[in-house]
């Protein structure tokens, strides 16, 4: 793969988190059901929005917004399991 074509896969891996994420906060908030979908959905936005702007973003900002998302994969996964 050369860099033209995996620009265009992150920006298609980001066009689809994105939405995910806010999907899986609206489908929590509207079914009432446990708040750990909020949990999850930040964290698909902030991967996303990692994606999405690869290019744009210093690798400062990349590392912030991917160690964010992933503590909220890991809380929300504490709330699943507990």
């Amino acid at each position: 793969m050369n860099q033209q074509q995996l620009d265009k896969l992150n920006l298609i891996v980001g066009a689809v988190l994105v939405p995910t994420g806010i999907m899986m906060i609206y489908q929590t908030l509207a079914n009432n059901i446990a708040w750990n979908g909020i949990f999850g959905g930040i964290g698909f936005i902030l991967m996303g929005v990692s994606y999405l702007l690869q290019k744009k973003i210093n690798s400062t900002t990349k590392i912030i917004l991917s160690a964010s998302a992933l503590l909220f994969f890991v809380i929300n996964f504490i709330i699943t399991v507990v």
